[in-house]
């Protein structure tokens, strides 16, 4: 992986962590640091396990049953996390430690924002290359749900 400088936002850090969770100073979003299916173990300060797949409604019931405001995120909110400095995955390793998927197939995390020109069709980003493409909801890819702020 090629060297990661963590995102500052106006002069601090951009992430600020506690726990499984973290904020973003640049667009006030709450996110979870780990992706669904992982674990954030406070003693290593990482996610560990494996990322569940889950198609699109499932990713959405899962948002639902977690409650506290937790979401899939827009399109351009899930593409605000892509910083393709930091190598495979295009994400900050500090801030989402131990991002994790299944070898293999890239690293597309699912969106909540439809592609317009198809119906049934919707938005995911790539962590593999930090693209942005559309799927079918029936796929099963990685989950990484957000909150607005309180």
């Amino acid at each position: 992986a090629a060297a990661c400088t963590p995102a500052v936002h106006a002069g601090a850090p951009r992430f600020e962590a506690r726990d499984g969770e973290g904020g973003d100073r640049a667009t006030g979003l709450r996110w979870s640091r780990c992706s669904v299916g992982q674990r954030f173990k406070a003693s290593t300060a990482r996610c560990t396990g494996e990322a569940r797949l889950l198609r699109h409604a499932e990713a959405r019931r899962h948002a639902r049953e977690l409650g506290g405001g937790w979401r899939l995120p827009s399109a351009g909110e899930l593409r605000s996390l892509v910083d393709t400095r930091c190598g495979v995955p295009t994400i900050d390793p500090q801030a989402f430690p131990g991002f994790g998927y299944p070898p293999g197939q890239g690293m597309p995390y699912w969106t909540a924002t439809p592609f317009e020109s198809v119906p049934g069709m919707r938005y995911h980003v790539d962590f593999a290359a930090g693209d942005v493409d559309v799927r079918t909801r029936g796929f099963a890819l990685g989950v990484l749900l957000v909150r607005s702020p309180r």
